[in-house]
């Protein structure tokens, strides 16, 4: 006697045919009641999280459990100066990043995790270097006008790499900011609510807004995870400047935000136990600029040697370490002697280098508007050279740094060689 019997139901947006499975006979004897086993994995369908998705708490093949959205973050342990079990946000390639849910698991399925794109339009503005050439201050907008109030932007859902948070919570179109800057990002229905409890606590002049149903990923755990597009919504207009644009997202006034470019320098001279020299410096009347300076370029120089340390980096919670929380901000700041060269450009010897680099700014801010595991996405802007500065600039774009070397703030900052002697830290309220 043949019978039949079905293979589970996939969900809705997962259906491969159904197939008919013979048993072999059975003895003359009723056989005990089992309970049936579930089917093996390389036949198993991906779990559906139905929307609004209730994002279960995803395992690492480490056993690592992700870190929950709070501002004050836990870093890894260090072992033999290597920070461990740090998670990391995925690249997926344009193969990767689908148009439709594959057909049948395994031999068509691609290489986890992948993205099936639901509704993302990867909305960006474009930068158009053959137009503007070397006249970047009116680079990514529409039209080369100090009075255009509109950017460039451009969609481009095919083709893109994609960035992936390391749980699939979030994602963003992957992109080092040159030619393209971000409009819009992904994520879960709960990390756009929490990150706006968490902008209106601080009283931010943004919220995220939650858009349509923008992308269908399914992790390294065979889980299916809905992400939404997120857009923001001001306030107050958004401004040009880094540490005004930061002001917006963690509700201060960017003359705080000035102020706090000092907090750098505080936490390299603790770290290398200069606090008491610079204090009596810092405090004395009669002490001159020139002595200021000479003091900066020493600490800038023994800092450098420090820089690599992970265990210093970590206690400090600077560099790679700095884990700002919604409403709060990165920030880079130069360390060392300036010499002014211009109106709007000095020189500072970045000491690791060994170069004499000429740099338009100090510092730059980044505010996080939104966290997942050492994921963050920042909300930024910067002086574009058209003199804007405080005034609206329609070029914010958002970006998402990672917690593992080559992914962070830091490092992507100290890549541009835009800083001597760069250190990051954390700032807000």
């Amino acid at each position: 006697v043949s019978q039949q019997r079905m293979l589970p139901t996939a969900p809705p947006v997962y259906r491969p045919e159904q197939k008919r499975v013979a048993q072999p006979k059975m003895a003359a004897a009723a056989p005990p009641h089992l309970t049936p086993k579930a089917p093996p994995a390389s036949h198993s369908h991906p779990k559906q999280v139905n929307a609004p998705p209730r994002v279960p708490v995803q395992m690492k093949s480490n056993g690592v459990v992700p870190r929950a959205n709070t501002p004050k973050t836990v870093r890894p342990q260090i072992a033999n100066g290597r920070p461990e079990s740090i998670q990391r946000y995925s690249v997926l390639p344009p193969q990767r990043v689908l148009t439709a849910m594959p057909a049948m698991v395994g031999k068509r399925e691609p290489d986890l995790p992948y993205a099936v794109i639901a509704g993302a339009g990867f909305l960006a503005q474009q930068s158009q270097p053959i137009r503007y050439g070397y006249d970047k201050g009116h680079d990514f907008l529409r039209e080369p006008s100090i009075e255009c109030q509109e950017a460039l932007v451009i969609g481009s859902p095919l083709g893109k790499s994609l960035r992936l948070s390391d749980n699939g919570n979030m994602a963003i179109e992957d992109t080092d900011l040159l030619g393209r800057q971000p409009k819009e990002f992904y994520a879960t229905s709960s990390i756009i609510r929490e990150s706006n409890q968490a902008l209106e606590r601080v009283g931010a002049h943004v919220s995220l807004v939650q858009g349509a149903h923008a992308l269908t990923i399914v992790t390294a755990q065979r889980q299916v995870i809905a992400l939404y597009t997120v857009t923001p919504r001001f306030t107050k207009l958004p401004p040009q400047n880094c540490n005004a644009m930061a002001g917006i997202v963690g509700g201060w006034d960017p003359a705080w935000t000035n102020l706090k470019t000092g907090q750098g320098l505080k936490k390299v001279n603790e770290m290398l136990g200069y606090t008491d020299i610079y204090n009596s410096y810092n405090q004395s009347k009669t002490v001159t600029e020139l002595q200021m300076e000479e003091l900066q370029d020493k600490i800038a120089s023994a800092y450098v040697v420090k820089s690599n340390d992970s265990q210093l980096t970590s206690k400090a919670q600077i560099n790679q370490y700095a884990s700002p929380g919604v409403g709060e901000a990165f920030m880079m700041v130069t360390l060392g002697k300036s010499t002014k060269i211009d109106a709007k450009t000095s020189k500072v010897f970045d000491y690791e280098s060994r170069q004499e680099r000429h740099l338009k700014w100090r510092y730059h801010f980044g505010g996080v508007v939104a966290v997942s595991g050492d994921d963050r996405i920042t909300l930024e802007n910067y002086a574009r050279g058209d003199g804007r500065e405080n005034d609206p600039d329609p070029r914010w774009y958002f970006q998402m740094y990672g917690g593992s070397s080559g992914q962070t703030f830091y490092d992507y900052n100290k890549a541009t060689a835009g800083f001597s002697n760069p250190v990051a830290t954390v700032v807000g309220k």
